[in-house]
């Protein structure tokens, strides 16, 4: 998993839009800050997957 934030939603998502619209979210300071704590924990569990993967599998 990449580094940084910017990495993992350019790996993942190829932008910032394209991350916050996969969540549901807009592009709203209130969003983004919700956004921004959906890719610290993902950076923080290293999975390499996307949250809602990890759901989905029950894990």
């Amino acid at each position: 998993m990449p580094d940084s934030k910017y990495g993992t939603v350019k790996d993942g998502w190829g932008n910032r839009t394209n991350f916050q619209a996969s969540y549901g979210l807009n592009t709203t300071p209130e969003d983004l800050e919700e956004g921004n704590e959906i890719l610290e924990l993902m950076q923080k569990n290293h999975t390499g997957r996307r949250p809602h993967q990890i759901i989905e599998r029950g894990e």
